[in-house]
Order: C-alpha cells, then structure tokens, then sequence
C-alpha cells in the first residue's frame, strides 16, 4: 500500500507490518473504581485500583485488486500469539494484545473492499510482560499471607471493624472463608505447588 493509494479522508495504520486504512478509532481510558453500598447509610465508598487497561478500537478497511490478500495476511497477523505492534495513525506505534477476535467482513455489495474490526489492549513492552508473569506467582503467596493475616485479625473482632449487623455477618463469614481457604494455602500439596511455580 503506497502513499499513492491513500484515500481522502483515510489514515493508514499497520499491525504486525500490515497496513490498512483507518476511517475510525477510538480509546477508553479511565480508572478502576469499585463503589460500596451499604444498608442504612447514605454516602456510597470508593476504592480506586488504578488505571483501567487501555483498550483501543479500530474500525478499518483494506482496499485494493489484492483486497483478498491483504485480508489473509490481516487474519494471519491476528492470528499471531503474543504482542504485537500496532501504529495507530494518531497516537503512534505502541505494544499492543489482541484479548477478543477481531473481525473482517466481505460483502458482495463492496467488491474491492474487506471491513475489519478489532480490539487491542496496549502493554508495556514484551520484557515486563514476563517480569510480571515470572513474579505471579510470588505476589499470590504474599496476598495469600495478607489474606491470612487480615482473616486472623477479622475473626477475633469483626463487629470491631463493622458499622451494621448485616456488615457484622458479612464480615465474620468472610472471616471463616478466607480462614478456611489460607488453611488449604498452608497444606504441603498447595504450598509446594506454589513455591514450584514461583522458582
């Protein structure tokens, strides 16, 4: 795809090297909060847990006698384990995941053309993407510990920590659960399983 074939009013992108027209993106960015509610009270909680994953979509199309082709090869791009690079034609080249399937669409009625949609997810670069997942396994035995931790401290006074009769039962059963499954945690068979994971 030349500069020559570029259409009014189309940007061109790529995705793993191959190019297609862009008439419409867009991006959700935003924050992770989880709000509470609770019987009797009138102000809701909330807790924010950072950015929400920045997904962009891509309403796009491949044109040209080779439409067929280069819808192929957009397949096979698609089709690729792992991340990828995408150019967006506004924001630049960033490091993206394909986490649902994208889709292409011929028509009889746009003979020369092929539609394609599809989701990414923008990462970090490929080196924190295993980082991340090699350390997995020793954060899930560190909040298996916090768990354990604040279990023991729930159970011996949970009315402490509660403001109504339901939250007190909420409480102390979420107590007896979070007890019950760091007792399972602290078995040979789970903690070793873990500890192999985590070498």
């Amino acid at each position: 795809m030349s500069e020559a074939d570029t259409l009014p009013g189309l940007f061109t992108a790529s995705y793993r090297g191959q190019e297609f027209f862009v008439p419409d993106t867009s991006s959700a960015p935003g924050r992770r909060t989880l709000e509470y509610l609770y019987p009797g009270i009138d102000r809701p909680d909330y807790d924010d847990f950072g950015l929400l994953p920045a997904d962009i979509y891509v309403d796009a199309l491949v044109i040209g006698d080779d439409y067929i082709a280069q819808a192929k090869a957009l397949e096979a791009a698609f089709n690729t384990p792992g991340p990828g690079t995408l150019i967006h034609p506004w924001l630049g080249a960033m490091t993206v995941m394909m986490l649902e399937p994208a889709e292409i669409l011929f028509s009889a009625r746009e003979l020369g053309a092929a539609r394609v949609s599809a989701t990414f997810r923008r990462i970090d670069a490929g080196a924190a993407i295993a980082a991340s997942i090699v350390s997995t396994a020793a954060t899930l035995i560190a909040a298996a510990s916090s768990v354990g931790d604040a279990a023991s401290a729930l159970a011996a006074a949970p009315e402490d920590a509660t403001i109504s009769a339901v939250q007190s039962l909420a409480a102390g059963r979420s107590a007896r659960v979070a007890g019950a499954v760091w007792t399972g945690l602290q078995s040979g068979a789970a903690a070793s399983a873990i500890a192999a994971v985590a070498a």
